[in-house]
């Protein structure tokens, strides 16, 4: 009976690699989704110009309580965006209201459009964010 084999050269190197792949992965998708949430933190905390006239005051207290937070349950990482303000689904939408209240639309972005913008933006950040893990790791090839 003919007999044959398979030779695999470099397996240990590889698994090495792989290993330090695993270590290094979650570190930068909780990094490229800190600086991603930065963004929509920003635009969550932009007002938009007074009205001509206007004579209201503002506190900025809706955007004084907007945070973000990273969270990790097992292998799923979480961005948090938080809109402290109890009115804050008033203002931009969430929490149960697809858009804000009806004299806030078209002079306020709504939450809605902005995470739409976020979610392409973070997709491709995470993406190359993997890529350059994979890279530095010299399995790329």
């Amino acid at each position: 009976m003919p007999e044959f084999g398979v030779e695999v050269k470099g397996w240990k190197e590889t698994e090495q690699k792989l290993r330090r792949v695993k270590g290094e992965l979650p570190l930068e998708v909780q990094q490229e989704l800190k600086a991603a949430g930065q963004t929509v933190y920003f635009q969550l905390r932009e007002y938009p110009p007074p009205r001509p006239g206007q004579t209201y005051v503002r506190t900025y207290t809706y955007r004084d309580s907007i945070s973000t937070e990273i969270e990790t349950a097992d292998d799923v990482v979480f961005l948090n965006v938080k809109q402290g303000a109890p009115y804050s689904k008033y203002i931009r939408g969430g929490q149960g209201r697809e858009y804000g209240a009806w004299m806030h639309r078209g002079r306020w972005v709504q939450l809605k459009d902005i995470v739409a913008n976020f979610t392409g933006e973070v997709e491709r950040r995470l993406k190359e964010a993997v890529q350059r893990v994979i890279d530095r790791a010299g399995l790329g090839k």
